[in-house]
């Protein structure tokens, strides 16, 4: 391999690196973006508990009926809003729906069979979450509003034991989607630019490397071949570079110095000959 051809494979190297390093931090923003989500989900459906266990602390006081503490609970979460228009629902153990805001004409119905656009029978998934640690998240898709295919959708969802509740709420996540793929894109392109830019100088370096040695390499070739006055490319150099073209011109000067003496070596016999001819006469 030519030492332009491994300059070039070393950039390539480095860009594969840059890029896996990009894929690598989209996928870690990814994950962080949707640990924040999560976290966010708790501390709202905390709050939500709150107001549940402050209704069931007057029941159990006596100040109100256990009936009327209910009602209550599910009148103040019911009115709860965050984000985007974003509510609270709540179940009981047996997976029917004690509160939806937004569909009122169903509570009391059995939700354990309600499917998501795949099938997934994610009412169920949270029963089945409170019953097994007392809280935790469902993701599923489901139909967002003004959006004709599913969106995916992450539910958190926490149990109150005393009346045998759950209470839950959920949020599309299609838009962290969209901002791990504008952070990926933006990574993408520095990682371009700086390859675009290391592509430039290491072009121009190797140029600068690759065309004197190839120079240089001529200039051995015709002093090997007893051209002494070919001339030698890059002396005076201050690199690498320069050092290999001094020691050829070294080189050069030892022939020439070598060449001479021979030629003088040649004259002197020629001499002696003669002057041995001469007196021989």
């Amino acid at each position: 391999m030519t030492i332009g051809a491994r300059i070039y494979a070393v950039i390539g190297l480095g860009f594969l690196g840059l890029l896996g390093i990009a894929l690598f931090d989209s996928r870690e923003l990814a994950a962080g973006l949707q640990d924040q989500r999560k976290l966010e989900l708790r501390h709202l459906v905390d709050l939500a508990i709150g107001i549940v266990k402050e209704e069931h602390a007057e029941a159990q006081a006596g100040r109100i009926s256990t009936a009327d503490a209910q009602k209550r609970a599910q009148a103040r979460v019911g009115v709860l809003r965050y984000g985007n228009g974003d509510y609270f629902f709540i179940l009981d153990d047996k997976t029917r729906l004690v509160m939806n805001p937004l569909r009122p004409e169903m509570a009391g119905k059995d939700m354990s069979d309600f499917k998501d656009a795949n099938g997934f029978r994610f009412y169920k998934a949270f029963a089945e979450a409170v019953a097994r640690d007392g809280n935790g998240y469902v993701r599923y898709d489901q139909v967002k509003p003004g959006v004709t295919d599913p969106q995916p959708k992450l539910t958190y969802v926490a149990g109150f034991k005393p009346w045998g509740w759950a209470v839950a709420t959920g949020v599309y996540i299609d838009d962290l989607d969209e901002q791990a793929w504008a952070a990926t894109r933006k990574s993408l392109m520095i990682a371009g630019l700086v390859m675009l830019i290391t592509l430039v100088v290491s072009v121009l370096m190797a140029r600068g490397l690759v065309r004197p040695l190839k120079a240089m390499t001529s200039a051995m070739k015709e002093l090997a071949a007893g051209r002494l006055d070919a001339e030698i490319p890059g002396v005076g150099r201050k690199d690498e570079v320069g050092a290999m073209a001094d020691a050829v011109a070294v080189f050069k000067t030892n022939a020439i110095e070598r060449r001479r003496l021979e030629a003088e070596q040649h004259e002197a016999e020629a001499r002696a000959a003669a002057q041995r001819k001469a007196d021989m006469v």
